[in-house]
């Protein structure tokens, strides 16, 4: 994800949540992207924005997938984390 230092924390949430939704669906735009890039930015934005919930929700979203996607090769499930 490319960064935008001067943009709205806000601003920046929507630009990932529009990156995450394109790696999801395997888009032609996102090819170069990863969700393990994507985490760092995230978490960031869930500190900067503690009390905004759809952000907090968001940031979930992004560990969750990025954690199933690093545990695709495993041969053996990894067990569900309640957070």
């Amino acid at each position: 994800m490319k960064s935008e230092p001067d943009g709205s924390p806000h601003r920046r949430a929507q630009a990932l949540a529009a990156e995450f939704a394109e790696i999801l669906r395997g888009s032609y735009w996102a090819k170069e992207s990863r969700l393990s890039s994507l985490v760092p930015v995230a978490d960031g934005l869930a500190r900067e924005l503690p009390r905004d919930q759809a952000v907090q929700d968001l940031a979930r979203m992004v560990r969750r997938a990025a954690d199933l996607k690093e545990g695709e090769g495993s041969p053996h499930p990894q067990p569900m984390r309640d957070e």
